[in-house]
């Protein structure tokens, strides 16, 4: 649970990659709270989620954004440990990211991914064989402004952006 006031700003990082191993049981857990309050600037950049095979995850991020508010997020999710040969193809991956705007839901992200999800992972219209993925938002009276840099910016192949209701969002496969 992240708060930051009036007027204010903070930039948030993790200390290390998240890690979930495998589960013969319960469901992982992790649910996150941003709140930013009129005129205040946030940045959410926690480093990388990686998931081993046969993890159990459902998590939520929900940011909640006064008048005014500003914030930049990032979540990166790796499905296996890639340098050590590891690929995780099995398993829950629910992942959720909700953006509220002066009291209303503004977006909603939401990935699904439960069982044997290789042949999701590997499918063109699923992830086309990438091992990892971003999701980039930016939140604030601008965002539209800033599609079209954001645009030029990004990669040719494996990348895209949008914005959804004043919401910047992009999207990185790897």
């Amino acid at each position: 649970d992240i708060r930051v006031g009036d007027g204010g700003a903070a930039l948030v990082t993790t200390q290390a990659a998240e890690k979930v191993y495998r589960s013969t049981g319960p469901d992982c857990r992790v649910d996150t709270r941003l709140r930013v309050a009129a005129g205040a600037w946030l940045e959410w950049c926690p480093q990388e989620t990686i998931l081993f095979d046969r993890a159990r995850l459902r998590r939520s991020l929900r940011l909640d954004l006064a008048a005014g508010a500003r914030a930049m997020l990032g979540e990166v999710v790796v499905l296996g440990r890639l340098a050590s040969g590891e690929r995780s193809s099995h398993g829950l991956l629910h992942d959720r990211i909700d953006v509220h705007a002066e009291g209303r839901l503004a977006w909603r992200d939401s990935l699904r991914l439960d069982g044997e999800y290789g042949s999701t992972v590997d499918a063109a219209a699923g992830l086309a064989g990438a091992r990892s993925f971003a999701t980039f938002a930016y939140a604030a009276p601008d965002a539209a402004e800033h599609l079209d840099r954001a645009r030029e910016l990004l990669p040719a192949e494996g990348a895209g952006a949008t914005v959804v209701d004043g919401i910047l969002v992009a999207r990185f496969l790897a």
